[in-house]
């Protein structure tokens, strides 16, 4: 099938195959087909997977896989992949600690742009108003969240992550978050536990 996918999404393609000997595959893509397909690098196994589609690259390419072994070969059907424009302004979904005390995590509605996600668009206060800095940020690989390192936070204390309107998605349309948003986590606290260690003898 043809697959639809919306922005910012991952999509996958697959071929099914029999035959002796060990199989081989090698995937092709053109933006166009009035142009040449291409071979794709690293994309030599059954299944060829794009982790995070857009509109401008994405939409309206086409693809097809080149099965062989030591015998023969044989072509796939083309496969037209069309994207979805996001049009849909991103949300704070939620922020979090860790036990780490230097870390904060904020979560979004949807992949957003890196460049965006800095220490000038996010800040961090604590239940008394005092700043907690923020020294660098890091985007997980599906851009969705972000780490806050921060200064050392203390433990048991309510922090609240302001997220200005300068950030954006990761789509072509660059949709901005609509207000500056608040969202609250409290740091970890430590207490005592206890570890049960057994042993069992032959």
């Amino acid at each position: 099938a043809d697959p639809t996918v919306a922005e910012s999404k991952p999509v996958s393609f697959t071929v099914q195959a029999d035959g002796a000997a060990q199989i081989g595959y090698q995937w092709f893509r053109s933006n166009t087909t009035a142009a040449a397909f291409l071979p794709i690098g690293d994309a030599q196994t059954a299944t060829y997977s794009i982790p995070f589609v857009t509109f401008v690259a994405d939409d309206q390419s086409y693809f097809y896989c080149v099965v062989s072994n030591g015998f023969s070969y044989v072509t796939s059907r083309v496969a037209r992949l069309t994207v979805t424009a996001d049009n849909i302004a991103p949300n704070v979904v939620k922020a979090s600690g860790t036990p780490f005390f230097t870390n904060a995590i904020v979560s979004f509605s949807e992949a957003m742009d890196v460049a965006t996600l800095n220490t000038n668009n996010l800040s961090i206060v604590d239940s008394n108003g005092v700043a907690l800095a923020i020294l660098k940020t890091v985007p997980s690989l599906t851009l969705t969240n972000v780490t806050l390192n921060t200064a050392p936070q203390t433990p048991g204390m309510r922090y609240t992550v302001t997220v200005s309107t300068n950030v954006w998605d990761a789509s072509s349309s660059s949709n901005r978050l609509t207000v500056a948003t608040n969202v609250q986590f409290t740091a970890f606290v430590l207490t005592r536990g206890f570890l049960l260690r057994e042993f069992y003898l032959n």
